[in-house]
């Protein structure tokens, strides 16, 4: 457990976190990212293994219907690249900062569409009511994420501190074969799920003009699109497939034995 803002929790959390893991015989962390940048973790390096996360079974298939969906999607926003995100709408996740980025970009030519809720969901709506080509779309069941996932071009993931362990939804977009455009989050999994020029481009944290600056890169340059796009995929066969988690799983078990 890392407790990333909370200074009182922590200070309560922490010495119960060391005691477990000092009589734990194995100790799993997501990513080298985040095993690197919490503070007491490599003291225990060698009980622990890198297990990263995995996409669900409910993303890796896409249903006739999700297909026919996704294809309506696109008719609706023709002509124009589709920028997608979704999660919850809470500072940590950095939709300031997408929002932000668009006055950098031609709204005439990409959609921003937002799905999610949270308690910042309504200001958001505030910051964007004057950008014409972002849309906020509520919550979404699994199949309509599908849906989008598949139509959408570019996966927008503005996360901009460590509470974003991992990112699940990240590693999804990459199953999907969607460049993403992240911020560098020191001591964060983001950038591992998704590398730098390899399945997405990285962005300097906050830095909202940059963001929209790799947000056109992607929209205007068919070549690199076209690589991260492969790259993306392969980045979440290799790491974030259904097998690969299980087998790390036996493993580590098979370890302790």
């Amino acid at each position: 457990m890392d407790i990333v803002k909370q200074k009182i929790l922590r200070s309560l959390f922490v010495p119960q976190t060391k005691k477990l893991l000092k009589i734990a015989d194995l100790v799993v962390a997501t990513s080298p990212n985040y095993l690197k940048d919490t503070s007491f973790l490599p003291d225990y390096k060698g009980k622990i293994d890198i297990i990263p996360l995995r996409v669900g079974d409910f993303r890796t298939t896409l249903t006739p219907n999700q297909i026919e969906e996704s294809e309506k999607i696109k008719k609706q926003f023709e002509n124009k690249k589709i920028i997608f995100f979704y999660g919850r709408h809470v500072k940590y996740k950095g939709l300031t900062y997408l929002i932000d980025a668009d006055k950098y970009l031609n709204q005439d030519e990409c959609v921003i569409l937002i799905a999610g809720k949270g308690k910042l969901t309504n200001e958001l709506k505030q910051q964007a009511k004057d950008f014409k080509n972002i849309k906020f779309m509520g919550v979404l069941s699994d199949d309509q994420i599908n849906s989008y996932l598949n139509a959408c071009d570019i996966f927008a993931f503005p996360s901009i501190s460590r509470n974003e362990a991992f990112g699940i939804s990240l590693a999804e977009a990459l199953y999907f074969g969607k460049p993403a455009v992240t911020f560098k989050i020191k001591g964060s999994g983001v950038n591992f799920v998704s590398l730098n020029n390899v399945s997405g481009l990285e962005t300097s944290n906050l830095d909202s003009k940059e963001y929209a600056n790799n947000l056109n890169l992607l929209m205007h340059d068919m070549d690199l699109y076209q690589r991260l796009s492969k790259g993306a995929r392969q980045r979440a066969l290799n790491y974030f497939q259904k097998e690969t988690f299980e087998k790390k799983i036996l493993d580590a078990f098979a370890s302790l034995k």
